[in-house]
This record gives structure tokens, C-alpha cells and sequence, in this order.
């Protein structure tokens, strides 16, 4: 056994000696870094012959110290690779690369060039990327232009064009140097949107956010996006190996897909905050707190107008009395809680939302995300705005059947005003903007359009139970002026009164006029087209009705059914000035007629009544009107004859309804 172990000792022996002798003869080729290129040449061919020999042949020494050899020699390699690069020696640069191409086909000598480039660790570079990031994501203002570019004044400029100005440099020096230049530049550039535009858009748009909000936010993505894509077209004329522009396009990819995957989020979560911030400021404006409930609206705005008269009440004495207050009282129920300039705002902020859209969203999925930023001018502009307005001032106007104290105001129909121009710079921006953005899917388009519709048609529901609550409350008023102006001897003229011919009009009718011409003037001011006519005509019939009624509360002389017909030719002139026609004129025209009934004699009646307008009404319906004559009693014989052969042919009438069973 120790014999054994003495050979093998001597065997080693012999075996060291051999490497001695072999390190000796090889020595002035790779201790003299003057044959480096030489030696890397050697030791290249011994490493692939020593990768053709045997595991078990007992070569593994020698292959462990070619290896280290090699790695040797790639070393100082590098270093005389590093060395030429800072000293811009090309030609020396090209030889270490061709040299370095045998080892893994120079792979480290392109990591080396790349990873220790100056573009990357420059301070001054560095150190101006990151005042670029924050000085461009200044405060973002409401309505400053967010979708567009912003290109004249962008700090981040100056970072794009020197990425282009040295890669068009670097694209020169490669390809003198390195003998696949195309894949160096490729990885050069992969590199740039890795480690540098990546920190810098990262910086750029967290500083953003903390200074502009989500909006500032998206405007910073806008603008850094559009300018990395001019990024892109640039460096794609660069030869990158295949296809250049996919190869940078996929770079630009990876630098923005975080941001771009919840795009829409992100910009439905930014509307939401500057609407609220637009709303909000419109609000306090006016100095109206908003509240969620729809219930208390009705307090919350008593308590506003309350607070208003409160404090200017202290005030009321000074002034002239009872004018100012009402003057007070005006100014408030002006306010329809509707302000134009803030639709136009609300409408400008999706303008520019969808602008952004269009330049980050995916092609797929642009008509949904156009739908969904859609909805989020509806709800702000429609719910929170229009909706809310048009609660408020339901909530203010009476009710069918509710006794009118005041003359109504003109807020409902002010709003109305207002409102029709909203619609039409809604429907404006629906038409221009949405149904383009949403064209290409059609289900989307069809969901888009019914959505829209049904949000307009719950709001014109609102609006025609506002402008029937308006109606109720004109008429409510016109009627308590009626009650309250007209004195029950104002048509019990005495015949012998030698002032009564001089009398053009009772002070109720002059009341009443100048208040229904006031209506009429707010409601041409406030409607047009077919809602106007359709308003006027609902108004004249239910103050036709009005008048029908009033008189059946007064008795009147001769000379005050004279007075009567002058009361009803102003009240016809009144309703004739409208231009709306539509039986309207012959309805005010049968009143006129209705008013002769008091001013003939009794035995004229019979041919009054059969001509005109008047024959043709129920005689049970002029019953009641001759009823209101003073001369009608018992005693006067006309009179109740002529009643009475109302009755008979009324029976009649009915008689021979039943027979033919009509209703």
C-alpha cells in the first residue's frame, strides 16, 4: 500500500514537471500582453480541443486550467477593450471586439460597452431626468388642454432628444466596431427603455400625480406618451436586426403597459374628481351646500332662500320698504341652480377625456371606454347638475289644487331656457364626438344611444311635469287676482250712475292683463317651436276656463254686462297677440258672445242665443249664465220661459239619446 502511494506520488511529480515545462514554453505568449490577441487565438484552440477529450482519460486538470486561461485572457481583453472605448480609440476597440468575438461571440465584450456606457451613469444626465420628471408634472388647471400635447414647453425634451442623438452616434460606432452590429444596437436600445426612460417616466408621472391630482396625472401620460412614440418612429430607421420598428415598439410597450392597463379606470376616476371639483365650485358660488337625499331638498332650498331674506331683512327699512324686499324675493327665485359655463366646462373635460382615449386606449377596446367616459358627463352633467336643478325647483312650485299666495316666479321656465341650450350643446358633443368613437362597435353604439335616450326622456317627463306645475301655479294666480282685484258691485252698475260709461275696463281685468302678458312674455323668452305654441295654448284654454268660471260668481246690470264685454274684448286681445290659433281665437270669441247675454233685452234673448258661437252650446250651460242677469226672478216671465224651454229641449235632447242608445 505505501508503495502505491509512492508512485502515485512520483507520478504526480512527473505531471507537474510536464506542466512547468509546457508553462515555459508558452510563456512569452501569454505573460506578454502584447500577444494577448495572439494568446486569446491559443487558447480558444486548446479550449475546443480540450472539449473533445474524455471525462474519463484523466484530462480534467488540464481542461480546468485552459479554462481559467481563457477567462484570463477575456479579462485582459476587456480591460484593453474598456481602455480603448474611453479613449475613443475605434481601431483599438474593433480588434478586442473581433478578438472577443471567439469567446461566446463576445457577448461580454458587448455587455461591457453597453453596461458601463456613460449614458447611464452620468450624474448630470441623471440629475437632469429627474428635475425634467417633476418640473413637467406641474398642478394640472381645470380645462388646461390635458389631451393635447403641451410639446412647446415640455421639460421632458430635452431627455428624447439627447436618447436620439446618442443612439444615432452609438449606431455609427457599432458598426465600426463590433462584427454583428445590428444585435448591439438592438440591446443598446432595449437597454435605454429598460434603466433610463423607464426610472424617467416613473418619476415623471408619480411627480405628476402629486401635484396635478389624476388629472395631472393623465395629461403627463398624454405628453409622455406622444413623445416616446415620436421616440420610437425615430429610432425604428435605425438597422436593429429584422423588424425595427416591432423590436422599439415592444420596448414602448413595456414602459407604458402598467399605466395603459388601467387606463380607463384611471381616467373615469380623474372625470369624477374634476367634476366634483367644477360642481363643487359652482355650488359655493352660490353659496349652496348640496346634500345626497332627494327628500330634503325642498328644506335645504327654503333654508337658502330663508337665509338670503334674513339677511338683507336688517336692510329692507333703509331702503323702501316693501319694494326692496320684493325686489329681495326676485333675485332669489331667479336662481335655477343651472349655470351654462359649467356644462361647457364639464363638456370640454370630456372632450379632452376622450382625446386622451383616443391616443392611449387599445384599438378593441376604444368604443367601450368611449361609452364609459360618456356616462361620466352624463351623471355629472345630467344627475348632479340638470337633475339636481330641476328637483329644486319642483320642489318650490304648488302642487294641482294648492292655493297660489304669491305670483309665481320664473324660475321653471328660466330653467327651461337654460336647459334647452344644455340639450343642445349635449346633443352637439353626443353627435361630434360619441357616436364617432363608439361607430365601429355596433353593440356599443346601440347601448351608447339607448342610454342616452333614456336619460333625456326621464328628464323632458321632469320638465313636463314642471311646466304643468307652472301652468297650475299662473293660472292659480291669475285666478286669486280675480278673486281678490274684482269687487262683487264692479258689474252691479247702477243705470242712473252718470260715471259708469266712462269705465273702459275694471281694475281686476287691468291687473290680469298685465300679469298674463307678463307670462306670456316669459314663456316666448324661455320656449320655442311646437313647446312653445303648446304652452301658450294650454294657458289660453285654462284662463278661457278661468273666465267661465268668474262669471257665474257676479250678477250683472245692463251697463255692467256692458263693462263685462269690454273686460272680455281686453282679455281676447290679450290671448290674440300670441299668434296661436288652434280653436283658441273661437273659444275667446264665444266669451265676447257670452258677455252679449247681459246687455240685451229679455225678449232679444232667443235670437242671441240662436246665432253666433252660442247656438251652438249646451243650453243647460247658458242656463246658468242667464241666471246671473239681475232682472232674472221669478216674476220676470221671459226669462223663465225661456229657461224653461231650455229644460224641454234638453229632456228631449236626452230622451231621444236613450232611444238610440247614445252616451
Amino acid at each position: 500500500g505505501g508503495g502505491g502511494g509512492g508512485g502515485g506520488g512520483g507520478g504526480g511529480g512527473a505531471a507537474t514537471d510536464e506542466e512547468a515545462k509546457f508553462e515555459a514554453q508558452l510563456s512569452f505568449l501569454f505573460t506578454d500582453p502584447a500577444h494577448v490577441h495572439e494568446a486569446a487565438g491559443v487558447i480558444q484552440k486548446l479550449h475546443s480541443i480540450a472539449q473533445e477529450l474524455s471525462k474519463d482519460a484523466g484530462y480534467e486538470v488540464a481542461k480546468q486550467r485552459i479554462e481559467r486561461k481563457a477567462e484570463q485572457i477575456e479579462q485582459q481583453l476587456l480591460t484593453l477593450f474598456d481602455q480603448a472605448h474611453r479613449e475613443y480609440d475605434v481601431e483599438a476597440m474593433r480588434r478586442c471586439a473581433r478578438t472577443l468575438y471567439v469567446f461566446q461571440g463576445g457577448a461580454s465584450c458587448v455587455q461591457q460597452y453597453i453596461g458601463q456606457h456613460r449614458f447611464f451613469f452620468d450624474k448630470d444626465n441623471l440629475g437632469a431626468d429627474g428635475a425634467s420628471g417633476v418640473g413637467g408634472g406641474g398642478k394640472a388647471a381645470r380645462g388646461g388642454g390635458g389631451g393635447g400635447g403641451g410639446d412647446d414647453d415640455d421639460s421632458h425634451l430635452m431627455l428624447f432628444n439627447e436618447i436620439v442623438d446618442t443612439c444615432e452616434h452609438e449606431n455609427q460606432l457599432i458598426h465600426r466596431v463590433f462584427q454583428k452590429p445590428e444585435t448591439v444596437m438592438a440591446q443598446f436600445v432595449q437597454r435605454i427603455f429598460e434603466q433610463r426612460l423607464q426610472t424617467y417616466v416613473e418619476d415623471a408621472l408619480t411627480a405628476a400625480r402629486r401635484r396635478g391630482g389624476i388629472l395631472g396625472y393623465l395629461q403627463m401620460l398624454v405628453r409622455l406618451h406622444k413623445r416616446t412614440r415620436a421616440l420610437v418612429d425615430q429610432l425604428a430607421k435605425l438597422d436593429l436586426g429584422g423588424d425595427s420598428h416591432g423590436l422599439v415598439q415592444k420596448c414602448m410597450d413595456s414602459v407604458f403597459w402598467q399605466h395603459l392597463s388601467t387606463y380607463i379606470e384611471t381616467e373615469e376616476a380623474g372625470l369624477e374628481e374634476v367634476y366634483a371639483g367644477y360642481l363643487d365650485d359652482f355650488f359655493a358660488s352660490i353659496q349652496h351646500v348640496r346634500k345626497a337625499d332627494p327628500a330634503e331638498r325642498a328644506n335645504r332650498v327654503k333654508a337658502f332662500f330663508d337665509q338670503k331674506l334674513d339677511q338683507l331683512n336688517e336692510h329692507v327699512q333703509e331702503r323702501t320698504g316693501k319694494g326692496f324686499k320684493e325686489r329681495v324675493e326676485r333675485v332669489a327665485d331667479d336662481e335655477t341652480f343651472l349655470s351654462v359655463e359649467l356644462a361647457l366646462n364639464l363638456i370640454h373635460e370630456n372632450r379632452e377625456a376622450l382625446a386622451r382615449a383616443h391616443k392611449l386606449a387599445d384599438r378593441t377596446d376604444l368604443p367601450a371606454d368611449v361609452f364609459r367616459i360618456f356616462r361620466k358627463l352624463i351623471k355629472a352633467l345630467c344627475a348632479e347638475h340638470l337633475d339636481y336643478a330641476l328637483d329644486i325647483s319642483l320642489s318650490m312650485m304648488p302642487l294641482e289644487g294648492e292655493t297660489v299666495k304669491k305670483e309665481p316666479g320664473v324660475r321653471f321656465l328660466l330653467l327651461t331656457q337654460q336647459s334647452n341650450y344644455l340639450f343642445h350643446l349635449l346633443q352637439n358633443h353626443f353627435r361630434s364626438a360619441i357616436l364617432p368613437g363608439v361607430a365601429s362597435d355596433h353593440e356599443v353604439r346601440m347601448r351608447c344611444v339607448k342610454f342616452k335616450n333614456a336619460v333625456m326622456a326621464n328628464l323632458e317627463a321632469k320638465f313636463g311635469r314642471g311646466l304643468e306645475r307652472s301652468l297650475v301655479g299662473m293660472v292659480g294666480w291669475l285666478g286669486r287676482l280675480l278673486e281678490t282685484e274684482q269687487r262683487k258691485t264692479d258689474f252691479r252698475v247702477d243705470e242712473d250712475d252718470p260715471t259708469a260709461l266712462t269705465v273702459m275696463t275694471t281694475p281686476a281685468c287691468d291687473a290680469v292683463c298685465a300679469t298674463l302678458e307678463r307670462f306670456a312674455a316669459t314663456i316666448r323668452a324661455s320656449l320655442d317651436g311646437d313647446n312653445l305654441d303648446d304652452l301658450l295654448l294650454e294657458l289660453g284654454l285654462r284662463f278661457h276656463r278661468l273666465i267661465l268660471d268668474h262669471m257665474r260668481k257676479y250678477v250683472f246690470t245692463t251697463l255692467g254686462g256692458l263693462l263685462l264685454t269690454r273686460d272680455l274684448t281686453k282679455y281676447q286681445g290679450c290671448v290674440l297677440q300670441w299668434g296661436v290659433d288652434r280653436g283658441l281665437h273661437a273659444k275667446f270669441e264665444m266669451l265676447r258672445e257670452l258677455g252679449n247675454i247681459f246687455i240685451v233685452r229679455p225678449d232679444n234673448l232667443k235670437q242671441v242665443l240662436s246665432e253666433g258661437h252660442l247656438k251652438e252650446l249646451d243650453k243647460h250651460f247658458l242656463a246658468q249664465y242667464l241666471q246671473q242677469r239681475v232682472d232674472y226672478s221669478n216674476d220676470n216671465l221671459v226669462l223663465r220661459n225661456l229657461e224653461h224651454k231650455f229644460k224641454m229641449e234638453m229632456a228631449q235632447l236626452k230622451e231621444r239619446a236613450a232611444t238610440l242608445n247614445l252616451q
